[in-house]
């Protein structure tokens, strides 16, 4: 597992949350790690966009919550 993954891992588990940057390069590698993890079955993502596309200009909000395999390894792993 990679450092950045922990990190998110137990951000959530402490409760504390994301936050969304402002940087556009940023925001394009926190979207990258996200739907990662969320194919790995770690975290469930949604993606609010003012757009129409999901481009990470246009994202507006993210719902990021653990799943329990993503809890377990994040207590686990981390």
């Amino acid at each position: 597992m990679k450092n950045d993954e922990c990190t998110i891992l137990r951000e959530l588990i402490d409760g504390q949350g994301l936050e969304w940057p402002e940087n556009p390069a940023e925001r394009s590698d926190l979207k990258q790690q996200l739907d990662t993890m969320k194919d790995e079955g770690l975290v469930n993502v949604t993606y609010t966009s003012l757009g129409s596309s999901e481009d990470v200009e246009n994202i507006a909000y993210v719902s990021v919550s653990l799943t329990p395999e993503g809890r377990l390894t994040g207590e686990d792993e981390c």
